[in-house]
């Protein structure tokens, strides 16, 4: 049987995400076979896409005559902007929610198309695009479990990964690893809340010795080293974002336990019972680590509930999944 061909639209080829997700579906689906198409070369260890402004021949053969297109967040908008940019000759607004951003959605009105939403940073215009996408021939909008609120129709689909695995060395010492967001505000991080997390563990340094590490300024590859080495980690804290995202996941994945804000989020499906520890605010975390570092077993158990829960995201599990769910107009 012939596998249904498409195109995964994102901005970074080489950021995780999309190109996981390229990838486990191209090893493992039973009906597709997909293209990585990108904007902005990445600085990560991954790989690119075919990226419509240096190899824009390629991508307008792969993408004037597709009529299925799996779109990455606000960002894979971004990128069909761009493609429009060169082909035309002309600039389009970002956001695509202005009226002037008319263009991408007239050029995607023909096409097939999956939205999938997987990042808190969309938040501020997701309704707006969300409102947009649905007058679109779309057949089907998956989104990460903090987006899942904002779209009840939507499907649960988390990111998938299949290289990682716990660390066999750990710091000598207890230590608790974050890994900050990438928009800064007034010279600091402040999408996931680093500031309150870095307060609460300074408590908890302060109070009983322990130690933390914040992941920043470093190759994803050599930070999933660091983190490996974590004995617990810390995601996302700020309320209005919350949302358990890609870095709590690869440590799931590592069996570490992880604690995070997800009083936003909504785990259905296949993705429920996740067992991330929920914290609110820099009390709460300092109290949460505490109690991983004085009780050994404790820790031990909720790694192994996170690393037996993180399963269902390798890649086969999740493509069989997309091979369920995925329906196309």
């Amino acid at each position: 049987m012939s596998k249904t061909p498409f195109a995964i639209v994102a901005l970074d080829g080489g950021f995780g995400g999309s190109y996981n997700l390229n990838r486990a579906i191209n090893e493992h689906s039973a009906k597709y076979q997909s293209v990585l198409i990108t904007s902005r070369p990445s600085q990560y260890q991954f790989g690119d896409g075919i990226d419509v402004k240096t190899q824009h021949d390629k991508a307008a053969r792969l993408l004037e005559h597709a009529d299925r297109l799996w779109i990455c967040d606000g960002g894979g908008l971004l990128t069909i902007a761009r493609y429009l940019d060169v082909s035309r000759g002309t600039r389009l607004p970002w956001l695509p929610t202005k009226p002037a951003s008319a263009p991408i959605y007239k050029w995607l009105r023909n096409k097939s198309l999956i939205f999938y939403w997987s990042g808190s940073g969309y938040r501020d215009n997701y309704m707006a695009v969300s409102s947009a996408v649905q007058k679109l021939r779309c057949s089907r909008t998956y989104a990460m479990c903090d987006l899942l609120r904002l779209d009840p129709k939507a499907l649960p689909l988390m990111q998938c990964y299949d290289d990682i695995a716990p660390g066999r060395e750990k710091f000598p010492a207890f230590t608790v690893g974050h890994t900050p967001g990438m928009k800064w505000k007034n010279g600091e991080v402040a999408e996931k809340g680093t500031p309150h997390v870095i307060a609460g563990l300074e408590a908890a340094r302060e109070r009983y010795g322990l130690h933390y590490f914040v992941l920043k300024n470093m190759p994803h590859c050599l930070a999933l080293k660091v983190k490996a080495k974590c004995h617990a980690f810390v995601d996302q804290i700020v309320p209005d974002v919350a949302g358990l995202g890609k870095s709590g996941l690869e440590a799931m994945l590592m069996g570490i336990p992880t604690l995070c804000d997800v009083r936003l989020s909504r785990f259905d499906g296949p993705y429920a019972g996740c067992p991330v520890i929920p914290v609110r605010g820099a009390k709460e975390l300092c109290a949460e680590v505490v109690r991983l570092f004085q009780s050994a077993e404790h820790c031990a158990e909720v790694g192994k509930r996170s690393l037996d829960w993180a399963q269902r995201l390798r890649f086969k599990p999740t493509v069989e999944y997309l091979d369920a769910t995925m329906e196309w107009a």
